[in-house]
C-alpha cells in the first residue's frame, strides 16, 4: 500500500497483513530518500474452547506429514521501533505511519514495551486526542 501525503512524502509498507511475519514495516520517503521508519511486531492471541482448553489446528509439514499446532491469530501490532530523521520531525510523520499501518494491516496498534522520552511524549499525545 502506498499513501501520498502533503509535503512531498510517500508512505509505504511491506508484509502481507494476512500472513504471519516477525515484523511489519512502514517507511516514509521524500524525493526517493527514506526519512522515517516504523517497525511493528505482532501481538498473538491464542483462542480457547468453552472449557478453557487450547484449540489446535491441523497442518502439513514439509515432509507431507499431518501435524497439529496451537491455534493463533494476530490480534494487534505493537510499536517496536519508530525513527524520524531530525530534519523531518514535528511534521506528523510518526502519526501518519501509525495510521498507515492501521489501515494497511487492518489491526489495532498498541504501545511497545519501552519508549524513549520522545516516544513516550508521542504516545501521550495520541492518547489525549
Amino acid at each position: 500500500m502506498r499513501t501520498l501525503v502533503p509535503g512531498g512524502y510517500v508512505i509505504e509498507n511491506e508484509s502481507n497483513p494476512h500472513q504471519f511475519a516477525e515484523h511489519f514495516n512502514v517507511w516514509v520517503t521524500k524525493n526517493g530518500q527514506q526519512v522515517a521508519y516504523a517497525e511493528f511486531t505482532p501481538v498473538m492471541e491464542y483462542p480457547v474452547d468453552e472449557s478453557g482448553d487450547d484449540i489446535y489446528e491441523p497442518y502439513v509439514d514439509e515432509d507431507g506429514v499431518k501435524r497439529w499446532t496451537r491455534a493463533s491469530r494476530i490480534a494487534s501490532l505493537k510499536g517496536w521501533r519508530v525513527e524520524v530523521s531530525p530534519e523531518h520531525r514535528r511534521r506528523g510523520l510518526a502519526t501518519k505511519m501509525y495510521r498507515h499501518a492501521r489501515r494497511a494491516y487492518g489491526l489495532p496498534i498498541v504501545a511497545g514495551d519501552f519508549q524513549t522520552p520522545e516516544g513516550a511524549a508521542f504516545l501521550e499525545g495520541r492518547r489525549s486526542r
